[in-house]
């Protein structure tokens, strides 16, 4: 069995046509390198995160957006971000685009700032309330919470497994 390969930050992983963020750990100890895809679409202004007064206990994780994400999907609520990016990921099972944690936001704004604008802010896929959600800004790096009926943008991101 061969090696997957590593890729740096700032790297563009063929692939999957994108852009390394660099490596994360997820909630199942799973290592993986966090890809920023090319394509514009994937970025996406003037979205609320959604289901304002609704907690959700699945979507949490400040580390795993792909667990968030799932968790959020598998919900009945008007969730206007993650739906976008729902939309956008067709039939790809294999390596699925989803709303980026927290965490996974942090370290894109450590190593690939350059990929998201600066003049707005990303909402991510880790609830802190029932009416709040974590989101990171780009211009200094700042992490907060909002409400989740504020609009804001989001950036989907897909991984590719390690080990």
């Amino acid at each position: 069995m061969s090696q997957p390969t590593l890729y740096l930050p700032n790297q563009p992983v063929p692939e999957l046509d994108g852009i390394s963020a660099g490596i994360m750990r997820g909630n199942d100890e799973t290592l993986y390198c966090l890809i920023i895809p090319n394509d514009p679409a994937t970025d996406i202004p003037g979205l609320e995160w959604g289901s304002y007064g609704i907690n959700i206990l699945e979507a949490v994780s400040s580390w795993d957006g792909l667990a968030n994400t799932r968790a959020l999907l598998d919900t009945d609520h008007e969730l206007p971000a993650v739906a976008a990016i729902a939309r956008l990921n067709g039939d790809n099972e294999t390596h699925p685009l989803y709303l980026p944690s927290q965490r996974e936001l942090a370290l894109c704004w450590a190593t690939v700032p350059h990929l998201f604008r600066i003049d707005d802010w990303y909402w991510s896929s880790t609830q802190c309330s029932a009416s709040s959600a974590w989101y990171q800004s780009f211009d200094y790096g700042s992490q907060y919470i909002d409400n989740e009926y504020t609009t804001g943008r989001v950036r989907a991101v897909r991984r590719l497994i390690i080990q």
